[in-house]
């Protein structure tokens, strides 16, 4: 278990990464063409397809770091080696010519944009000990999980839907019933510790191929429905809009499912590429890091954009171009000392 882990995890990670960069890049030009062009739907369609990432970065976290006995001490030394890795690309990120004009004091405080999920995987490695206790019985277990799902993802997904598309009367009937669910204390079940738990369960825990082909399907509809509603919602409001890409909606849940059980189960084989994997594995957290530079730096020193050509081509194209050089610059860093230790 503990090689097949290693092995699925490394490709799901990578798969993950590329995921994150595809995202920034959609998301790039998100605000550009109207939404009844092409290039607008294109935009939104690669968008779409990516949403799972961030679950699925949390869900392997989970499921590496809720089976390991890991003392106070120990995690307090992953969570400073985080925040350092913060402060020091925070600098960074103020320091190098971008052709965007933010308040910079602002940006060193607070991260770059996309260094946020530092923050929430920095608090959920703080809570592990909650989260083990939970885990250490499976009916808690059982029970932690059906509160999420059913108060996290499937209400506030469902009432999402009836107040963008249902007839107006009815929506208003729906959105009362909706401010009673929120008057609800159950902070403790509505947040990424779903997904971290979920992560840890679906790594320990069999599936049979029955079900495993339900998830498939369901992830297929999910992203599906992703597209669809993310496109019919923009042209409703003749505005771009995001309400469908929460990492708690319904269908990017179902989407984050079926990717990460489909890796699990993939018969991925120990040999050159799998050493291959492990190292690029190894360096994804550089390449998250500073894959955002690299997209920004393209855009500002050589004017390579995603509308550079139509984003049906772009979008890909750039991506692989982002991942590679970033990958690099993550590898470079990895051979420096101290630097390999505390900032990739």
């Amino acid at each position: 278990m503990k090689t097949e882990r290693r092995i699925y995890t490394d490709y799901l990670r990578i798969f993950a990464t590329f995921a994150v960069v595809i995202l920034h890049l959609s998301s790039q030009n998100w605000t550009g063409p109207a939404v009844t062009t092409r290039s607008w739907q294109a935009i939104a369609i690669y968008d779409s397809l990516v949403r799972w990432c961030v679950p699925v970065f949390v869900m392997i976290s989970g499921s590496l770091y809720l089976e390991r006995e890991i003392s106070p001490r120990k995690t307090a030394a992953i969570c400073l080696r985080m925040l350092i890795a913060f402060i020091v690309w925070s600098l960074l990120y103020v320091v190098v010519p971008n052709g965007n004009h933010y308040d910079l004091i602002k940006q060193a405080i607070v991260g770059h944009y996309h260094m946020w999920y530092i923050f929430l995987i920095i608090g959920l490695y703080l809570c592990m000990p909650f989260y083990k206790k939970i885990t250490e019985d499976s009916k808690l277990t059982r029970y932690f999980l059906v509160l999420s799902i059913l108060f996290a993802v499937v209400l506030p997904s469902a009432m999402q839907v009836i107040r963008d598309f249902a007839p107006k009367g009815f929506a208003e009937k729906a959105g009362f019933f909706n401010t009673d669910v929120n008057q609800m204390e159950k902070n403790v079940v509505t947040g990424y510790s779903l997904y971290f738990i979920l992560g840890y369960c679906l790594h320990k825990f069999e599936l049979s191929r029955r079900t495993r082909l339900r998830i498939y399907a369901a992830g297929v509809l999910g992203a599906a429905a992703t597209i669809a509603l993310t496109i019919a919602i923009s042209m409703k409001n003749q505005s771009p809009t995001t309400t469908y890409f929460r990492n708690f909606s319904l269908n990017v849940f179902l989407e984050s499912l079926a990717i990460f059980v489909w890796f699990r189960y993939h018969p991925f084989r120990e040999g050159r590429a799998a050493r291959l994997a492990a190292k690029v594995a190894g360096d994804c957290f550089g390449i998250y890091l500073v894959h955002a530079m690299v997209i920004e730096q393209l855009r500002f020193r050589a004017d390579l954009n995603t509308m550079t050509i139509h984003p049906l081509f772009s979008i890909p194209l750039l991506g692989v171009a982002v991942f590679l050089i970033a990958e690099l610059i993550s590898a470079v860093l990895h051979r420096i000392p101290i630097v390999n230790k505390y900032c990739v």
